[in-house]
């Protein structure tokens, strides 16, 4: 009897929610309010939607570890995988210390907020946060496929949600929206050099849902299950990233938001406001 393999369709998403999901972009979008959703559509029609499809058929075809090296060098041969899989390596390299940095900012801002603009401070912590995953995910992927779960759950999808949830009562409690909903404001003027870079670092975030596929040797009944998780991942991380910035936008100015701790920003005038709105229910 065949041994059941570590990773189901939740590891998979958690996966695929903490990779592509990341909180650190939220800051910049928020500072185009509405017209975010001129944006997110374009990526997710011209890129976000064939990289799904794309990624679901490979790795239900080829089911084995080894992610786009498998893919490439089936393709092309072994040099070509290999080149593919050092272009993937140099991907992650810069990478790791901007979704680093994101982490180690929110950690020292709980903190102290005045040490967040540190630079030795925030390097020690990124280091230690760095060394800390490393040595946890040498404990297999059992460990790593549990730390991904629990870092989306409470580092993702809780946060969002409690944005999202205090954003409808900063609403229902009468309180102004920073950013104006109607036809106009959804349409940015792709005339701007801005905006087209902007519509390419969207693109760009959303990158990487094809990085579990490393892992399809370790899924259960991989045919089904990948393609599963892909899609369910697929609407959560959209959810999450336009709910959020769009929780932002409501409460801050556009010219106010803070790229560095604007999330953080956000939370306080949230919290601040719902405690207000509880204390007039009581």
């Amino acid at each position: 009897m065949l041994a059941e393999k570590p990773l189901g369709i939740f590891a998979l998403m958690a996966m695929n929610i903490v990779i592509v999901g990341s909180l650190q972009m939220l800051t910049s979008c928020a500072v185009y309010g509405y017209s975010l959703l001129f944006f997110y559509a374009v990526a997710v029609l011209a890129f976000f939607i064939p990289c799904i499809l794309m990624t679901s058929e490979l790795a239900a075809r080829w089911p084995i570890t080894g992610g786009a090296y498998i893919w490439v060098e089936q393709a092309f041969g072994k040099t070509t995988g290999f080149f593919a899989l050092c272009i993937l390596w140099f991907a992650n390299l810069i990478w790791y210390p901007t979704i680093f940095s994101l982490i180690a900012t929110g950690v020292i801002y709980l903190i102290n907020p005045e040490l967040a603009s540190n630079k030795i401070c925030m390097l020690i912590c990124i280091t230690s946060i760095f060394w800390t995953i490393t040595i946890l995910n040498c404990f297999g992927i059992r460990v790593s496929s549990f730390i991904s779960s629990l870092s989306s759950l409470m580092g993702i999808i809780i946060p969002v949600l409690l944005m999202i949830g205090l954003s409808i009562i900063w609403v229902m409690n009468g309180k102004p929206s920073q950013i104006v909903f109607n036809k106009e404001s959804v349409l940015p003027n792709l005339a701007e050099f801005s905006n087209i870079a902007f519509l390419i670092q969207v693109i760009i975030s959303l990158a990487g849902i094809e990085m579990t596929a490393v892992h399809a040797g370790d899924v259960n009944n991989p045919k089904r299950s990948y393609p599963l998780a892909l899609f369910l991942s697929s609407i959560v991380i959209l959810f999450i990233l336009l709910g959020a910035a769009l929780a932002i936008a409501i409460v801050i100015p556009s010219k106010d938001i803070s790229l560095v701790s604007g999330l953080l920003d956000a939370l306080k005038i949230f919290i601040n406001n719902f405690l207000a709105f509880s204390n007039r229910l009581i």
